[in-house]
């Protein structure tokens, strides 16, 4: 989501905020999506999803998205962060049901940790790292390329349980990197609600695409 159009702050009349009212909006914005995420998950928990199903659930989850992208009103905004993080965690569901509910809060715990540790890492770093931002982009379509094209070969029969295992891997550092890069720009532009909230989108992404990959990897299923 772009950090330049005034959206937000157009809309409410507030100017520059300090510090630390900046960074409780980017921490009520990234935890209300978490918060919808989980409730997703818990909706679902259990269920079969098809995969039409999961494909549909996906395509309304791009929908939601460009929909909190639109920037039409503020209302329209905030209902599709809101759309967007209560259906991706709806389709997470039937996956985080495969593993134990200790295994998922550990993993959820840990996932917390990291986010706390890369943030620190870029808002201390002296340096702008604006220049990561085409290159991480980059890596995210090659991602996504990826996971499409072994998730199609997995349809057609063929073994892809070792790629899977690497694009997770893949899917952690790039992250881990989306994590240090965002919380770099987020505080180093003007602290204002717009940037505040955009911000907050981000990190949120940034949690649980991380939250994802390491269940994935580290994750103890059921018997």
């Amino acid at each position: 989501m772009a950090y330049r159009t005034p959206f937000w702050d157009s809309a409410t009349g507030i100017g520059t905020l300090s510090q630390s009212t900046y960074s409780a909006i980017i921490t009520l914005v990234t935890l209300y999506g978490i918060a919808l995420s989980g409730l997703g998950v818990h909706l679902t928990y259990g269920m079969e999803l098809s995969g039409a199903a999961a494909g549909a659930g996906f395509f309304l989850v791009i929908l939601m998205t460009l929909l909190a992208g639109a920037r039409i009103h503020p209302l329209v905004t905030w209902l599709g962060y809101t759309g967007m993080a209560l259906l991706l965690g709806a389709v997470s569901g039937p996956m985080v049901a495969q593993y134990s509910a200790a295994s998922a809060l550990k993993i959820f715990s840990l996932t917390g940790i990291i986010t706390l540790a890369l943030g620190l890492v870029g808002i201390i770093i002296p340096r702008n790292l604006r220049f990561m931002g085409s290159i991480l982009m980059t890596g995210l379509t090659l991602l996504i390329i990826a996971q499409f094209g072994t998730l199609f070969f997995a349809l057609i029969g063929f073994p892809v349980g070792t790629a899977m295992h690497v694009l997770d891997w893949v899917g952690v550092a790039l992250f881990s990197a989306f994590l240090i890069y965002d919380f770099n720009r987020a505080y180093r532009i003007p602290f204002t609600v717009d940037n505040a909230f955009n911000a907050g989108v981000e990190i949120y992404l940034d949690f649980i695409n991380l939250f994802i990959r390491l269940l994935s990897l580290f994750g103890e299923k059921k018997d």
